[in-house]
């Protein structure tokens, strides 16, 4: 895999290489998903690369991307995170549960504040998307808000919390007590 690794920074490093924005976001999720921290030169090479595919990333891999470097460990004061997150702002309209979960889920691990902006497009996604949300999207959504120790919009938490009384004999012990310790962290009501 080493020789594979070194073969993308390669691809990466040299401008006449085309790396699609899905091939980005593809390799960082397998990266991710394979749990296999890659060479600082890779993570280097992505965020010089984003000025390459920045108008060509779609939802889902912007959400893939967001997703694949938090769960490497990856710095969130990146480059590449705060381009990632402007693409969020610019799709957020067109994401779907799993993409609104994961995008707030990185940008919760990666402790990167994203903006007043990006977050309310994300709160008018949840509360538009909620009833499609699965337990672990709630549960994420939730405990992303609680990382990054913001309250979401009034509509958005009580969508998220109704989604969860829904989902709540489907969700994990992990997934039901994430969500109440989000709950507490941000002083819901216990009625609600």
């Amino acid at each position: 895999m080493r020789v594979l690794l070194e073969c993308a920074v390669r691809g990466l490093a040299d401008q006449g290489v085309a790396w699609s924005s899905q091939h980005i976001g593809n390799l960082l999720w397998a990266l991710a998903t394979l749990q296999e921290r890659p060479p600082a030169a890779l993570a280097k090479a992505v965020a010089t690369r984003m000025d390459f595919a920045e108008e060509h990333f779609k939802p889902q891999e912007v959400a893939n991307a967001l997703w694949g470097w938090a769960s490497l460990g990856l710095s969130g004061a990146s480059l590449a995170v705060i381009r990632w997150t402007q693409h969020a702002l610019r799709l957020a309209s067109s994401f779907k549960p799993q993409d609104i979960a994961n995008v707030l889920w990185a940008l919760g691990q990666l402790q990167h504040y994203p903006g007043r902006e990006l977050l309310e497009a994300l709160c008018e996604r949840i509360v538009s998307q909620a009833d499609h949300f699965n337990a672990q999207d709630v549960a994420n959504s939730l405990s992303s808000f609680g990382c990054l120790e913001v309250t979401p919009r009034p509509a958005a938490l009580v969508s998220l919390c109704e989604a969860a009384c829904r989902l709540a004999k489907k969700m994990s012990t992990q997934h039901l007590a994430t969500s109440l310790w989000t709950l507490a962290t941000l002083g819901a009501s216990p009625s609600s």
